[in-house]
């Protein structure tokens, strides 16, 4: 995944400096700037990652949070109101299920 945006890169645009478990303004508003702004950075990525290979970003838990958050989280932004906005749900909780049982 040369040249698209790291999970780090994902991780600081979600959570900003704020510690992980501190949720967002963001994330309970709806804002087409901030959908925007998602698609412009993010959409290839969670192009790659919702069609590509399972593994990718597995190594780490940080790296599966970030793969989650893509799939999950960044499709509801960048397809509010339409059907595409679930279309990784599948695979965001594949995600998740394989992080339960890493016990990570």
């Amino acid at each position: 995944m040369i040249g698209l945006p790291t999970a780090d890169d994902v991780l600081t645009f979600w959570f900003g400096n704020a510690p992980l478990i501190d949720a967002r303004s963001e994330w309970f508003t709806k804002s087409d700037a901030f959908d925007a702004e998602i698609r412009a950075r993010f959409l290839p990525l969670w192009e790659a990652l919702s069609t590509g290979d399972a593994d990718t970003w597995m190594d780490t838990p940080l790296e599966a949070i970030a793969r989650i958050v893509v799939l999950d989280q960044f499709s509801r932004n960048m397809f509010r109101g339409t059907a595409r906005a679930f279309a990784s749900d599948a695979a965001a909780l594949h995600t998740a299920q394989i992080v339960v049982a890493a016990g990570w």
